[in-house]
């Protein structure tokens, strides 16, 4: 049996706590290592705070532990590189998990794919985005998307969280990749030139998937993948890279 880039599909979660995301990713990496059939998750998280391995813990985290109780807002350590960042409803999450190895494809140049295929996104609603130091898309200095990964025995976890219409006051309690940084989202940037719209996060999920995937094929490494396992390598390590920054 064979599996082409055009059966993949988002699986869309709609809104979904941040431990349960999590649960359905791993489930779905293992998966990705038994079948090498790539899947990609996308969904709204309620707002949480999630920390990397790279930052400062509970340093990142600029207000009391009582005013974040007060606000019913999580913090939650996690397992993928980078530091401090906050999901919250109106952002668009998506998880790519792809058997990286199997498609000869590496850390560096998957990480370039996640951010040409989100440019590419961004540019379709009249976004002239930039990159900053470390992977994130910005707008006039102002964060729009962000990007942090996992690399675990060949296959890709965690992913980009996307400002689409989420309330921005949240992003103060925390130092995005531990700097002060000034967030931004789509409605607000397409308001500024008279611009409104309602969004449907399933279909701007796939419409983003479409582009990553043009991004895949013209790395001119792969057309057609099968879907045979091949016996994994347990010593491989865990890679990390970046970090939702």
């Amino acid at each position: 049996m064979k599996f082409t880039l055009e059966d993949l599909k988002i699986e869309w979660l709609g809104p979904c706590d941040y431990e349960h995301g999590l649960e359905l990713q791993l489930a779905a990496t293992e998966s990705v290592k038994q079948t090498l059939r790539a899947r990609v998750l996308a969904c709204e998280h309620p707002t949480v705070i999630t920390l990397g391995k790279r930052g400062q813990s509970f340093a990142d985290i600029l207000t009391s532990m009582e005013t974040l109780r007060e606000k019913n807002i999580k913090i939650i350590a996690t397992d993928r590189g980078g530091q401090a960042t906050l999901h919250n409803p109106g952002q668009l999450v998506i998880y790519p998990i792809i058997p990286l190895r199997e498609w000869g494809i590496g850390v560096r140049e998957y990480v370039e794919c996640l951010e040409r295929a989100t440019a590419h996104f961004l540019a379709e609603y009249g976004m002239d985005v930039e990159r900053g130091a470390e992977p994130g898309l910005y707008v006039s200095g102002r964060k729009l998307a962000a990007f942090g990964i996992r690399i675990d025995r060949g296959v890709s976890l965690h992913g980009l969280a996307i400002n689409i219409n989420n309330d921005l006051d949240s992003f103060s309690l925390i130092r995005q990749c531990g700097q002060i940084v000034l967030p931004t989202n789509l409605a607000i940037e397409m308001a500024s030139f008279g611009v409104s719209r309602e969004w449907n996060f399933s279909d701007e999920a796939q419409k983003w998937l479409g582009l990553f995937l043009e991004e895949i094929k013209n790395l001119q490494k792969i057309s057609t993948i099968t879907s045979q396992p091949q016996e994994a390598e347990d010593s491989q390590p865990m890679v990390e890279h970046s970090g939702l920054e």
